[in-house]
């Protein structure tokens, strides 16, 4: 008997098939994390402090969501998590403000998470 090991995808995988199920659905992404970009500098580069330099003047915030996107005339902020990750204070924090505001905020650990979504979104409609 062969056994399958359960291999558990990257954020960044599973928030790349997510955005890819919600354009297919009809959803407008309005951003994505743009953090995701420093993988591609070193420390030692001198454009990775241009680049989160850059990032905070346009008005990024420490902890903001991985996904923003409209559905069904909603708003939605989405953080993405692995099944084990956890939130950092910040973005608890960034969590709290956007629900304060009675905005949609919502914590995805795979892309089963977001489908389970579609449907009870279509559900509701």
């Amino acid at each position: 008997m062969i056994r399958r090991s359960r291999i558990s995808p990257t954020e960044h995988a599973a928030q790349k098939a997510v955005v890819s199920l919600l354009r297919l659905r009809g959803a407008v992404i309005i951003g994505a994390d743009v953090m995701d970009g420093l993988k591609f500098f070193t420390n030692a580069d001198n454009r990775r402090f241009q680049f989160i330099q850059h990032h905070k003047e346009m008005g990024y915030t420490k902890g903001q969501p991985d996904l923003i996107f409209i559905f069904s005339g909603r708003v939605y902020f989405v953080e993405m998590k692995t099944a084990a990750g956890r939130q950092s204070p910040e973005q608890k924090e960034i969590q709290r403000q956007i629900e304060a505001q009675g905005q949609a905020y919502l914590v995805w650990r795979s892309v089963s998470d977001c489908q389970k979504f579609l449907e009870k979104t279509r559900g509701a409609e």
